[in-house]
């Protein structure tokens, strides 16, 4: 992990959390995909988390998620890999559903890159949604705004109307909408998205 330097464009730093992914060498950053068949996830001290409402991606829902990421290799010097080995470390985004924690409104979460734990990047998808709202996980889908929404976060960016402890930068209320950024919440200004992805 390391720390992001701002730029002088408030809407790139309104993105911007304040970590990324290490790289070596020269060339993109290499970002694994780690999709785990079963509820034991390498790296959580809490098993119960990632075991409480497991269910493991389909193939289908894998290939959706892979190209997902090779839309973020367009525009970021990244380069999307697939981890084989059911590992959880440094550089890999771990993606299941899971029902631990999850709100009846929640969608997803993600964790932002970080080398401390092994969750770093990891994506946990709501399993009450599997069969609602990610039923389709084809380009243009409210389920693939979310997968391409959270990936986001799992390469180091937040809300741009978010505030956090590395980043005061905003964007105002008029430019916080998914219409300028992926990372938005909002449809237009003050609206929240819909859960339902309905007013989309």
């Amino acid at each position: 992990m390391a720390i992001i330097a701002q730029s002088s464009n408030y809407k790139i730093d309104s993105l911007l959390y304040g970590s990324r992914w290490i790289t070596t060498g020269t060339g993109p950053t290499p970002i694994y995909l780690s999709f785990p068949t079963t509820g034991v996830v390498a790296g959580y001290t809490n098993p119960s988390q990632p075991n409480q409402g497991f269910v493991a991606l389909s193939v289908a829902e894998q290939n959706a998620v892979i190209a997902e990421l090779a839309v973020w290799a367009s525009v970021a010097n990244i380069n999307p890999l697939i981890d084989t080995t059911g590992g959880n470390g440094a550089n890999t985004i771990t993606v299941a559903y899971t029902s631990y924690q999850m709100s009846a409104g929640e969608t997803a979460t993600a964790y932002l890159p970080t080398t401390v734990t092994a969750q770093g990047g990891d994506i946990w998808l709501n399993a009450a949604a599997q069969s609602t709202i990610d039923a389709s996980l084809t380009p243009g889908s409210f389920g693939a705004f979310t997968i391409l929404h959270e990936l986001g976060h799992s390469l180091g960016l937040k809300h741009p109307g978010q505030t956090t402890t590395t980043s005061g930068v905003t964007v105002g209320a008029q430019e916080d909408t998914i219409f300028n950024s992926v990372m938005s919440t909002y449809v237009a200004p003050g609206e929240l998205l819909n859960a339902t992805g309905s007013n989309i």
